[in-house]
């Protein structure tokens, strides 16, 4: 009787051992590319990585709320200012700035007021007075 060749057989014992070699050089090399990529510092961006929307949300309603505030952002179509965070000073201001709809016959009713700190920004809609025509 003739024994019969399988078309599939089992990985030798000689190539499993190289493809562990293999895989140990492979992994050697990748570990020793990991190590020299510089490690980021945790405060890399500085205060603007403690900046969070909602603390900035929470700040735009402090700031609306204020007659003050209002009193300087609603007559000026183009206002474009910074404020301070009230009781954290060592964070970067708040760049305040009222957006210039485009130009249209009819006086616009309301106005998008843009709060923006580092790489976070927050849009708040602001009502117009409306001018009282005189008889």
């Amino acid at each position: 009787m003739s024994r019969h060749a399988h078309p599939r057989r089992a990985m030798t014992l000689i190539e499993v051992l190289a493809a562990t070699v293999l895989l140990a050089i492979l992994s050697s090399v990748c570990a020793a590319l990991l190590r020299t990529v510089p490690a980021m510092p945790a405060n890399v961006f500085g205060d603007t990585a403690a900046i969070d929307i909602l603390a900035l949300e929470r700040l735009a309603d402090q700031l609306l709320d204020d007659e003050a505030f209002s009193e300087r952002i609603t007559p000026d179509p183009s206002a474009d200012f910074t404020a301070d965070w009230p009781d954290t000073p060592g964070r970067p201001s708040v760049r305040i700035r009222r957006i210039v709809p485009e130009a249209s016959a009819d006086e616009p009713a309301h106005a998008w007021i843009a709060f923006s700190c580092g790489n976070v920004i927050v849009w708040r809609c602001i009502d117009l007075p409306r001018e009282i025509p005189s008889p």
